[in-house]
């Protein structure tokens, strides 16, 4: 009989009780503005911009402002569009 292969347990997540969608759109519905290195920073989600497409889909409404860092770099702002 072979022996049976253990993998290792997946690390903790910090979203147990909330979906990350739910993260996000808390966020916005703030009034506040949301880019992807905040949202890996703060809330640890790697992928914002999946999340905002969940979220469109669910009939939201999220626009992009594009803008500029200090060195020159671009990238995307979130914001939600108030009904």
């Amino acid at each position: 009989m072979a022996a049976q292969l253990e993998l290792p347990a997946p690390p903790p997540t910090r979203f147990t009780e909330r979906s990350q969608c739910a993260v996000v759109f808390d966020h916005l519905s703030r009034g506040l503005t949301l880019s992807q290195y905040e949202a890996t920073v703060t809330y640890g989600i790697t992928n914002l911009s999946q999340r905002v497409k969940e979220l469109r889909q669910e009939g939201h409404r999220i626009n992009c402002e594009w803008t500029r860092s200090e060195t020159g770099k671009r990238y995307g702002r979130y914001r939600l569009v108030a009904a």
